[in-house]
């Protein structure tokens, strides 16, 4: 019984600690930074040579995002299909720098921008994006597309 209690409190401490790092503060520093990294990479991401596209992209994510998240993108673009973790695969375009919108919510960031993309039969329209993302240690760890 007593190894039990131990057992129980000890996981109640790893998942306690993993909520706080998880969750964002929601103060005006953190929701400015995330601000500044889709401003800056959706010029980086607009860039039309991919070799230097992709050179900026990964120098703006390290200023921004997690050691793991920058490792994964790194790791996708030379051995998987080029994955954008930064905006869940959906892309960005320079539209997102007048319709770039940051709201904190819930313990995450909730990023919503207007993106010119194409259908599968290549005809154009504007996508509306959101997205949810997850910040720790004071960086960006976490993107997901919602809605």
């Amino acid at each position: 019984m007593k190894r039990l209690s131990i057992f129980l409190a000890a996981l109640l401490c790893v998942v306690l600690a993993a909520v706080k790092v998880s969750a964002g503060t929601g103060d005006a520093n953190e929701v400015e930074m995330v601000r500044e990294f889709y401003q800056q990479y959706a010029v980086a991401f607009s860039i039309s040579d991919n070799k230097t596209s992709f050179a900026k992209c990964d120098s703006v994510m390290n200023i921004y995002c997690s050691a793991e998240m920058c490792k994964d993108t790194k790791k996708d673009r030379m051995s998987g299909i080029a994955y954008d973790f930064a905006t869940d695969n959906i892309g960005i375009d320079t539209l997102a720098l007048q319709t770039l919108n940051v709201k904190y919510d819930n313990g995450a960031y909730t990023v919503t921008y207007k993106y010119n993309d194409m259908n599968d039969k290549r005809q154009k329209f504007i996508r509306n994006v959101k997205l949810k993302v997850g910040m720790k240690d004071g960086k960006i760890s976490t993107v997901k597309a919602i809605e």
